[in-house]
């Protein structure tokens, strides 16, 4: 099965100029824990709940600091529709992720959360 079968296409995404409160705004409206962050229309990253809280709150920034000042500068991770879900689970577990961003010519598509690899009935698809 591919990660494309499963994967959620409706994607909040925000820009890297925005603030701490706004993403944070986003994530409680749309009850998600991160959201994929775009640079000139590609992915740059992911900022989730525990980059706000612990290198935002928590490193006394205020809560205007735009977050590419908080996020993760590494190369973003990411997966592609036509991947495995084996492939796309491996990528998540191995790095501590909840979610991975699906990207196809380069840009974001939908994502995948680790939830969406598990069944209606709680059986796994793996």
């Amino acid at each position: 099965m591919e990660v494309r079968d499963i994967m959620r296409t409706e994607v909040e995404t925000c820009g890297l100029e925005m603030t701490i409160e706004a993403v944070a705004s986003m994530m409680k409206e749309f009850n998600i824990g991160s959201i994929p962050v775009l640079g000139n229309g590609e992915l740059k990253g992911t900022i989730t709940d525990r980059d706000i809280v612990i290198s935002g709150i928590a490193s006394h920034f205020p809560v205007d600091t735009p977050i590419n000042l908080i996020m993760s500068s590494e190369t973003p991770l990411m997966g592609t529709p036509v991947m495995t879900i084996e492939d796309a689970a491996d990528i998540m577990i191995k790095n501590r992720m909840r979610c991975l961003p699906i990207v196809e010519d380069d840009r974001v598509v939908g994502v995948l959360a680790l939830n969406d690899v598990t069944a209606d009935e709680g059986q796994e698809i793996l």
